[in-house]
């Protein structure tokens, strides 16, 4: 992902914002991010940590489908 950001030529591709690509980046460490709990408490905990990351994923990918509409892949 990061090759891609340094390598992305702006006036070939102009339907990807540089933020997105930057955002993508932000989200692939917490990817695998699952911590395997004992109790409901533990669990209650997880789920409030991973939520905004999950719906933050979400908007991401909903932004990059609609920025490579046009590109019809």
């Amino acid at each position: 992902m990061q090759n891609l950001v340094k390598n992305l030529d702006p006036a070939l591709c102009n339907y990807f914002k540089e933020n997105i690509l930057h955002r993508i980046i932000g989200v692939i460490p917490y990817r695998n991010k699952v911590v395997h709990v004992k109790t409901s408490a533990e669990l209650r905990a997880r789920d409030r940590m991973l939520r905004p990351r999950f719906e933050d994923a979400a908007n991401i990918l909903l932004e990059l489908l609609t920025d490579a509409k046009p590109l019809r892949i």
